[in-house]
């Protein structure tokens, strides 16, 4: 017999507790004999994926809770209906994505002039600091409602974030107790656009420097314009096992007569390795990591933006001084400098960089993208692209690059010298860079997959081609044309048709990198999973071949 016709679907409603989730399946009608319930963590919602991958729930009785569950991960669900007599019993499914609260945990809540305990919504506090510091013992968490929040009233002040201790920004600024489910976690409004400013500012939250309450800030760009000079030297320090989730920091002006008082004007990690999700770091000012700062540090940075930012010396956007971040969906825009590195600045650093994009920084120096001392970054799928003075700047460094583009860049393209450095550039594209593309002294990169622009492959000038299909191409590639530097525009990907660039590169040099170690566990993302996506978020690879550059032709 056939598939029968069902009139209606069958349902199911899901209900969050501490720890569980409950679940009423509602039957179809014809009502079925049985029912088949999978459910899988995480964001799939796809059904024949669930089932796959997913866990059945035994014996699908009709009603049951599901336990114990991870704290704040998204579950879904699919329903298939069984009828006696009928051959196929897949024909319908359901899903839902339920946000299960963490389990009995200490929380905290903050509001725009509360004066409470801090306890419930409705008796929020005003204070992140102090609620921070009540749960600085056991960890917990502090849910911050949208709104303006400084941490004191002298230059010294700065949220000091408390190990182990989550908080989390986004939530609307008139969220009460009654609320439905106190407004949950994934409805927050806590993901910006990718140079800094805020798609939705009725739920912004901002920790911010200006004390004086006047500052102004570029519309463009949002560089930090004027009455900035009586502002907090960092507006957040960071703190080992500490989330930050859902915040914009800015107004962070760190140029004081002490030492520690000279960088990372948005966030100074001194030993400290917290993890940053949602946030965006924008118009603050610093001599030194205007944006951020990480000494002896390795901060998890996940949809983070770094924008507009400045400093009189090193590292516009962020400085890297033995510390090994790691930065996945990340765009560094706008940000200036005056001595090097406009976007990024590492010395004696390893930063891992996976699906970010170093756009329209600027330097007086070298390496208007990020510049590079006694340090091995490794990039995947990323673009360097309209930054001056030039993209890349290696001194005494070996970066490895897979599937980067760098293009559009004034100054130059990549600069690399000295005999300890010894660059690796695999399915790579580097082209309309004015001022040359590749400047190599003193050295011998390893190209291999890659495309560089120019009429014959210069063995003297760009470094060893290790095989595969390096070679040169001397037209545009590109779906746009190559906008003058420095800018965020242009588009870097793939026009149809480009030879020797779509189809072109190796699966092997990408998809079968080593995963850093404890990537997965300090990210809480699967390594093999963001591998499978381009910088724009789409398939990366298309006809059974990985195409160079940062973005693969759809």
């Amino acid at each position: 017999m056939g598939a029968p016709v069902w009139i209606s679907a069958p349902s199911i409603t899901l209900t969050p507790g501490n720890g569980e989730l409950g679940y009423t399946i509602t039957a179809s009608d014809p009502v079925a004999d049985s029912y088949d319930v999978y459910y899988i963590e995480g964001s799939e919602t796809d059904g024949a994926a669930i089932k796959a991958g997913g866990t059945l729930i035994a014996s699908s009785p009709l009603t049951g809770t599901i336990s114990p569950l991870s704290n704040w991960q998204i579950y879904s669900f699919i329903v298939t209906a069984h009828k006696t007599g009928y051959a196929d019993c897949d024909s319908l499914s359901a899903s839902e994505m339920p946000v299960v609260p963490l389990a009995n945990a200490e929380r905290r809540f903050v509001k725009v002039g509360g004066a409470g305990s801090g306890t419930t919504w409705e008796d929020a506090s005003g204070n992140i600091q102090a609620m921070m510091n009540e749960l600085a013992s056991g960890g917990g968490e502090v849910w911050v409602a949208a709104g303006k929040y400084v941490p004191g009233s002298t230059r010294d002040a700065t949220f000091t974030l408390k190990n182990n201790v989550k908080v989390y920004g986004g939530f609307p600024a008139g969220i009460t107790d009654a609320t439905p489910q106190a407004f949950a976690m994934r409805e927050r409004n806590a993901r910006f656009n990718t140079f800094g400013i805020i798609s939705d500012a009725s739920c912004e939250t901002i920790m911010s420097g200006d004390i004086g309450n006047n500052d102004t800030y570029a519309a463009d760009s949002g560089l930090l314009t004027a009455n900035y000079l009586d502002n907090v030297y960092h507006v957040v320090t960071g703190a080992n096992g500490a989330v930050l989730d859902g915040f914009t920091i800015k107004g962070g002006y760190a140029f004081g007569s002490a030492l520690e008082n000279k960088s990372g004007g948005g966030m100074n990690n001194y030993y400290s390795s917290p993890v940053l999700t949602n946030v965006t770091i924008a118009g603050n000012q610093a001599v030194d990591g205007g944006g951020m700062v990480n000494s002896n540090s390795s901060p998890i940075l996940i949809n983070v933006t770094i924008a507009g930012n400045q400093v009189s010396s090193f590292g516009g956007g962020m400085v890297n001084s033995n510390s090994s971040p790691i930065l996945t969906n990340v765009t560094i825009a706008g940000n200036q400098a005056l001595n090097g590195g406009g976007g990024m600045y590492n010395s004696e650093s390893s930063p891992i960089l996976t699906n970010v994009t170093i756009a329209g920084n600027q330097v007086s120096g070298g390496g208007g993208g990020m510049s590079n001392t006694f340090s091995s970054p490794i990039l995947t799928n990323v673009t360097i692209a309209g930054n001056s003075s030039s993209g890349m700047y290696n001194y005494s460094s070996s970066p490895i690059l897979t599937n980067v583009t760098i293009a559009g860049n004034s100054g130059g393209g990549m600069h690399t010298f000295y005999p300890d450095s010894s660059p690796s550039i695999r399915n790579s594209i580097v082209w309309g860079n004015t001022g040359g593309n590749v400047f190599i002294e003193y050295c011998t990169p390893t190209w291999t997959n890659s495309l560089v622009e120019g009429s014959t492959w210069d063995t003297t000038n760009w470094g060893t081609n290790s095989g595969g299909t390096c070679g040169t191409i001397s037209t545009n590639p590109f779906e746009s044309a190559i906008p003058a530097a420095p800018t965020t525009g242009g588009n870097y990907q793939l026009k149809a048709g480009v030879i020797g660039a779509i189809d072109a590169g190796s699966n092997a040099l990408y998809f079968d990198q080593a995963m850093p170690s404890d990537w997965n566990v300090k990210t809480g993302l699967d390594w093999a999973e963001t591998l499978a996506k381009d910088l724009a978020g789409n398939t990366r690879k298309v006809n059974n071949i990985i195409d160079m550059g940062a973005y693969e032709k759809q």
